[in-house]
């Protein structure tokens, strides 16, 4: 970051050095006095007018443009699903998106005979969603100037940090993209009762089977849902589920996991059309009526019933918005004397329609 500067510096007085040349080229002044008033100038503007930017490259040499890109990049390498999924990431302004959900297809007429053909008004419906705000916890550093001299532990800090965010996120995406009640797409796990699942419950939950996938490739193809960008997410519980009955799979599952965060990225599962993947938190639905319950809510050991989510990868989206660094440097921290940081990450992920398409919930109810 000193180099930056440092940089900056002999750049404005290789200008101001240029400056002064032409300008006495043009007419009768001094070139030195005609540079030292530009690099005074210039120095003036870039580091007291736009003092904030550079602020903490001033105070302790901090670059917060290393350490963002470090938070922002390979953002989606342990959930590929959701790098899969249409990123309008580009048309986000002020943290906001504004997009129309798309109204109903048109209907095909074969042979026809009756004219005038009707006209129908497609009617989209105009959405503007606001970006959430997530916000990382405070981590303290003793010397952030060694952290960037030693690239190990910057690693370990962003790594805790992107870490935290990305489940949060992770977990709150899925949630949208799954239905949200058993009228819009949730179908029940048809394998037989199994023992709890979920916390302390005392009842026991239907299995998930492979032919609960094959039906849904079937309900999908019968609608002809595209064939291409099929996705389910298993929770945990569906995946230990489907490893009793094809012990195969147990070898898929766990080279998925190995190879998350590694070059190449996680590798789906293909299982009758769908890539397959699993992460843990998957939406939860209330026993009986099947309806999604609310993201944040808290467990009911007794209702809640583990679910998959099914969807297609481009009638989803996400959206990322502004990420923020927020630094104290220790010299303005007299009371615990060390470097304090955090960031903020704006992101949104919800289907592309208002009404539920190609979304699905595998739901194992209870007995």
């Amino acid at each position: 970051m000193k180099t930056k500067i440092f940089s900056s510096f002999c750049l404005s007085l290789f200008f101001s050095l240029a400056v002064g040349i032409a300008a006495s080229m043009v007419a009768p002044v001094n070139p030195v006095v005609a540079g030292t008033v530009f690099f005074s100038a210039r120095t003036i503007y870039l580091f007291i007018l736009k003092g904030e930017q550079y602020t903490g490259l001033l105070l302790a040499g901090v670059n917060k443009e290393i350490w963002i890109e470090a938070l922002k990049e390979n953002f989606y390498s342990q959930y590929p699903w959701l790098d899969n999924v249409d990123d309008w990431s580009e048309w986000v302004e002020f943290n906001t998106i504004n997009f129309a959900a798309v109204g109903a297809d048109p209907v095909i007429l074969k042979n026809n005979a009756s004219w005038p053909i009707v006209a129908a008004q497609r009617t989209d419906t105009a959405l503007t969603v606001v970006l959430d705000t997530y916000d990382s916890t405070t981590t303290r550093v003793r010397n952030v100037e060694e952290i960037e001299a030693a690239p190990n532990k910057l690693n370990s800090v962003i790594k805790q940090h992107k870490q935290s965010l990305i489940q949060a996120i992770v977990t709150e995406v899925l949630w949208n993209y799954g239905p949200a009640t058993a009228a819009a797409g949730a179908v029940a796990a048809t394998g037989a009762n199994r023992g709890a699942v979920i916390g302390s419950q005392t009842t026991v939950a239907a299995q998930l089977q492979l032919d609960d996938l094959a039906a849904l490739q079937e309900r999908w193809d019968n609608l002809e849902f595209n064939r291409i960008g099929r996705t389910v997410v298993l929770s945990p519980y569906h995946v230990r589920d489907l490893i009793k009955q094809d012990v195969s799979l147990n070898k898929s599952f766990v080279d998925q996991t190995k190879s998350a965060g590694k070059e190449g990225g996680v590798a789906p599962i293909s299982l009758y059309g769908f890539d397959i993947y699993s992460v843990g938190n998957t939406p939860l639905y209330t026993k009986s009526t099947l309806a999604k319950k609310a993201f944040g809510a808290g467990a009911d050991n007794t209702n809640d019933c583990v679910a998959s989510v099914a969807f297609n990868v481009n009638e989803v989206m996400k959206c990322m918005g502004d990420t923020e660094m927020f630094y104290r440097p220790k010299d303005n921290n007299p009371e615990q004397r060390s470097d304090e940081v955090g960031f903020q990450q704006r992101f949104k992920g919800v289907p592309q329609r208002t009404t539920n398409f190609y979304q699905q919930a595998i739901v194992s109810n209870r007995a």
